[in-house]
Parts: C-alpha cells; structure tokens; sequence
C-alpha cells in the first residue's frame, strides 16, 4: 500500500526540475520577462537570503551612522532662491531628482508587470494553453496594481526584517561580547526563517493571483495555507534550487573562460607589444563576453526558478506532492523488520 502512494506521488524534484529546465531552454520569449522580474523577486530563494545577508555586514553600520544619514540628507536638492542663478539650478537639480525617480519608477513598474506577464507565460504553457508573448504582456499589465501590492507586502516586510536584523548586528560590532555574538545569530535565524516564508509566499500568492485570479487578500490567503500545509517539500526544494543555481553560475563562468583564452592571449599581446587600441578593444570585447553570457545565465536561471515554483504550485495545490524526507521515512519504515 506504501509502495503504491509512494508511486502515486513519484519522484517531485526530478521530475519538476526536468520540466522546468525543459520550459525555461526551450521557451526562450519569456527570458525578456525574467530580465525585469528578477530586479525585485528572483524566484529563489536561497538567492533572496544570500543576497540580503553579502550586504548585511558591510552595509549595517554605515546604513544607520550619523555620517550615511547626513550624506543622504546633503544628497536632496535644496532649493535656493536668493538669486535668478541659484533659482535656476536649483530647479534643474530638482528636475533631475524627478526625472530619477521616474525611471526608477518606471523600472519598478516593468518589474512588477514581468512577473506577471512571466507567470502567466510558464503556467499557461505548462497547463496546456498556450499564450503568445503579447498575450502574457497583456496578462501581466492587468495584473500589475495587484502584483505591486504583494511586493509591497512582502518585499516591505522583509525589509523591515532586515532592519530589525541590523540593530544587533551593530551591538555586536560596537560590543563584541559571546551573548552579543550569540544574539546577532539568534535573530538572523530568524531572519533566514522570514525570507524563506515570506519569498514562498510571495512566489505562490504570484501564481494564485495570475493563474487563478485571486484578489490580494485571497492569493496571500492561499499562500499562506500551501506554505503551511508543505514547509518541508518547500525548504526541499529551495535547497535543489540553490545547488541548481550554483552549478548554471560555475558552468558559466567555466564557459567564458574556454572561449575567452583567444582573447585574453591577443590582450596580453598586445600588452607586452605596447598596442594600446588592440589591448583596450579585447579588454572591451572580453567585458562584453561577459556581461551577455552572465546576462543570459540569469535570464534562463530565472525563468528555471518560476518554471520549478509553478509546478510545485500546482502539485501542492492539488495535494500531488510528498517531501523526499517522508518518502525516506516510509521507505525505511517498509523494509522494518516488523513489517516484513
């Protein structure tokens, strides 16, 4: 009867990373979408928590200094009106802060619209209903206030968790003591714990708002009962993803260095026969290799990752899906002596 469930329920990862691998190589079109969803939510989560926690120790202490603080306020435009000319540069520095913020803003915008649109694409394709690139652009324009409010939601408090975080970072910089050290480590677990549930339920309230035209109340709703419902499959998961996404990095940057060696012997040439023009065009065309390879890497890396979320999603939902921890357990529990 184990034996029976145990196939019912089949082999998850390996059959969900190699339906992924396959959407995410073979559906090129979406990796556009991928480019600009990965500015706010990559998809993986390991990648969210290591991301966070690079900049974490560098950044703690300058974030929240007297110095950082006056810089930031030295940094806003004043307005000075004690003459025409301060007037006038003082209105050019102000159009300038505006004309940032609106490509930001306008960043930001196509951000929260690829992760709609990019969701729309994998899920129809792998339900069976195809969209064309125009129909998921559409798809995720109608849904970008809604997936704008879920980043807000959970990107916001994992900010505010990462906040929270810095406080006994910097006690523990300005007062290395053992219970400081150890309270620094207490609540960055805590922190680990938080991106994990939060981006979860950032990347499954997606799906339910995109694919099942949820509200946002309802989506977050229904991310919150799947996570609860399968924390370990999730944490299974992210931690394949995390090995995946190592291994497309490390074959990347293996890659550039095979086809790069023509390349960097014509720079060193050119260095030792003082060219200047051939030493800078390599080092320009070297650069570029680079920035398209990994370029490309993290576009099809993305689309992999909410490919694999998307199937989980489904599988989960439809109560398809069993953790490789308790397939173990109920294969060990079927070879136990008593059982035999």
């Amino acid at each position: 009867m184990i034996r029976k469930k145990m196939f019912h329920h089949g082999p998850l990862y390996r059959e969900v990373v190699r339906d992924a691998w396959h959407t995410a190589w073979h559906e090129r079109q979406w990796w556009v979408f991928a480019l600009f969803a990965g500015i706010l939510q990559t998809g993986g989560i390991y990648d969210a928590i290591l991301f966070f926690t690079k900049s974490m120790a560098d950044k703690s202490y300058s974030l929240l200094s007297s110095a950082s603080i006056e810089s930031v306020v030295n940094a806003l435009p004043v307005m000075d009106f004690s003459s025409w000319n301060g007037f006038f540069v003082s209105l050019a520095a102000e159009e300038r802060f505006l004309f940032s913020l609106l490509i930001i803003g306008a960043i930001l915008l196509c951000s929260v619209i690829a992760q709609g649109a990019l969701v729309a694409g994998l899920g129809g394709r792998l339900r069976g209903r195809g969209l064309s690139f125009r129909g998921a652009l559409a798809v995720g324009a109608k849904k970008a206030w809604h997936v704008a409010g879920l980043n807000v939601v959970t990107l916001g408090l994992l900010w505010i968790c990462r906040f929270l975080v810095l406080i006994p970072v910097i006690w523990s910089y300005q007062h290395p003591t053992i219970p400081n050290v150890l309270s620094y480590f207490f609540f960055f677990l805590l922190f680990l714990v938080a991106t994990i549930v939060l981006t979860t339920i950032h990347i499954f309230a997606l799906q339910a708002m995109v694919l099942s035209d949820a509200s946002l109340y309802e989506a977050l709703s229904i991310a919150f009962h799947l996570w609860k419902k399968s924390w370990l499959i999730i944490l299974e998961l992210a931690a394949v993803l995390f090995a995946v996404g190592v291994v497309i990095l490390f074959a990347t940057g293996l890659l550039f260095l095979i086809m790069s060696i023509p390349l960097w012997v014509i720079l060193f040439t050119a260095s030792i026969l003082h060219y200047p023009t051939l030493y800078w065009l390599s080092y320009l065309v070297i650069s570029l290799m680079l920035l398209l390879m990994m370029l490309a890497a993290g576009m099809f890396t993305i689309a992999f990752y909410y490919a694999t979320w998307n199937q989980l999603y489904r599988r989960v939902a439809e109560g398809r899906a069993m953790a490789k921890l308790h397939r173990w357990l109920h294969w060990i529990t079927n070879l136990h002596p008593a059982k035999l």
